[in-house]
């Protein structure tokens, strides 16, 4: 057997007849091939693709050498859907989530691909069955940042104008990312638009009402979105009984035992929807309607939960008549555990404060900084019978690791990776407020905690890299969970911590 690290080391009486090489879903990974250990052999491989090196008289190689890309920012927002239909090289580790489409909002089996797998200059973009393509050829990075949309299996190739001039229509070519005027887009959420940051006025768009390899250019926008311009998700999917129990109960996702509740009787409209214990009654126990997206009360069916003014920060949901529109109609994220109002996917239920305190008000917030104020679902419950624990670690320079960063706050975690048959993921527990602040105030804050208890990252579950580069985590990507291993530890009177895990089976 012959272990492939992703440092060059000669390979000593050791012949490798037929190498095989996959690269699933990173981005494009360069494959160096060495002879003697002086001069190499470079390939580049895409996302999903494999391939065998050979013939067997010819591949007595000396050394092998991986080099990864550097990862791209994988979240384009809600216009991107998640790939299930994909099947990886055999023998390989697949993880769905970070497959990232765009579908088109009419037809979501139709998205944005590449004619072929070879990545060269002024290739066209083309609109296709997402199904019938290779990963390679459909995968996309948004670069917030830059505002550039990337492939993945070469993320220095980006969606651009075919020409210079954004207002004569154009093909869309795939072209060397510049960050610049012909390849810099902005994604409009209310119309479900992929506009040129340049001029807004020109859009994304199908070049023809046909579905089968029909070319995506650059064209006028139309005036709300039509079925030849509009990205996304046909209609963001509801799974709410991942955040609903059979009785009715919406859970709060850090503690099961609370849940979002009307204040009062919920048999007339005004009623502020709040944080409870769990009890149980009429004020308590909900049912979604899939039909028309409303959360109405078991007892009293006619009222529901809805807006009770502006669309914006800190407006209380309250009790009303049921009026099926842009305030009374949700969606459930059971990916993200968010209730997310149907009419502007960027607003979610949130509590108004951090904390266990009873009768505060639920409230819209912005999706994504209300860490556990905002998270409502069924507890996810995490078993150590026939579980691993392994690779564990203080996340601190002199542990062989680094420090991680949460919003605006740095923490040294433990982590352990968790493996329960094939599933894997890194988990996260943090025992010590970070510097400058103390545990107290740390737990009041959205930002900052809560503490001691453990979580994963969401959408890099089974990623041991999280948090090298130094750059910030979104403190909503933690996910806490329930998990039965518990941690105590001790500190010194120089500020020195002696953790143990309550583990006998945990292996570094």
């Amino acid at each position: 057997c012959v272990t492939i690290t992703s440092s060059t080391k000669c390979l000593k009486e050791v012949k490798m007849d037929n190498l095989v090489a996959s690269a699933i879903n990173t981005g494009s990974c360069t494959l160096t091939l060495y002879k003697e250990c002086r001069k190499g052999t470079t390939d580049t491989l895409g996302p999903g693709q494999a391939r065998i090196y050979g013939p067997a008289a010819k591949a007595s190689w000396s050394a092998v050498k991986f080099t990864p890309p550097k990862k791209a920012p994988l979240d384009f927002g809600y216009w991107v859907s998640h790939s299930d239909d994909d099947e990886p090289p055999p023998g390989a580790h697949f993880l769905k989530n970070d497959l990232s489409h765009i579908p088109l909002k009419n037809n979501n089996a139709y998205g944005i691909v590449l004619p072929d797998t070879t990545i060269a200059e002024k290739k066209v973009i083309y609109h296709d069955k997402l199904a019938d393509v290779v990963v390679m050829r459909k995968v996309w990075f948004h670069d917030s940042e830059n505002h550039v949309i990337k492939l993945a299996a070469d993320t220095d190739y980006c969606i651009a104008m075919s020409g210079t001039n954004n207002a004569k229509d154009q093909d869309l070519h795939l072209k060397k990312c510049k960050k610049g005027k012909t390849d810099q887009w902005t994604y409009d959420e209310s119309t479900q638009q992929i506009k040129l940051k340049a001029n807004t006025k020109r859009c994304m768009t199908k070049a023809s009402k046909g579905n089968k390899k029909v070319k995506v250019q650059l064209k006028a926008c139309s005036k709300s979105g039509s079925t030849t311009d509009q990205w996304g998700i046909k209609k963001p999917t509801s799974h709410a009984k991942k955040q609903m129990t059979d009785a009715g109960k919406i859970p709060w996702k850090w503690d099961n035992n609370y849940c979002m509740a009307a204040k009062a009787e919920p048999k007339s409209k005004d009623i502020n929807i709040v944080f409870k214990k769990y009890a149980g009654n009429n004020k308590d126990k909900w049912h979604y309607n899939t039909k028309h997206y409303t959360i109405n009360n078991n007892k009293y069916p006619s009222i529901v939960m809805r807006v009770s003014g502006d669309i914006k920060s800190g407006t209380p949901i309250k009790t009303a008549a049921k009026k099926y529109d842009s305030k009374d109609q949700w969606v459930f994220d059971a990916t993200n555990f968010l209730i997310k109002l149907k009419s502007n996917t960027k607003w979610c239920m949130t509590k108004a404060k951090q904390g266990t305190t009873e009768g505060v008000n639920v409230v819209l917030g912005e999706c994504g900084k209300g860490s556990t104020k905002e998270k409502w679902g069924i507890e996810e419950i995490f078993t150590m019978k026939s579980a691993s624990i392994t690779d564990i670690k203080i996340m601190n320079p002199t542990h062989d690791a680094w420090k991680m960063k949460f919003g605006s706050s740095t923490f040294e975690p433990i982590r352990i990776k968790y493996k329960l048959g094939s599933d894997v993921h890194y988990l996260y527990y943090i025992f010590a407020a970070p510097s400058g602040t103390t545990k107290a105030k740390c737990k009041k804050s959205v930002t900052c905690g809560h503490m001691e208890k453990w979580f994963y990252i969401n959408g890099a579950k089974s990623d041991n890299t999280q948090g090298k580069n130094g750059k910030a985590i979104g403190v909503a990507k933690r996910e806490w969970i329930h998990f039965p291993l518990k941690v105590s530890f001790t500190k010194s009177k120089k500020g020195k911590y002696t953790i143990r895990l309550d583990c006998n089976k945990c292996s570094t």
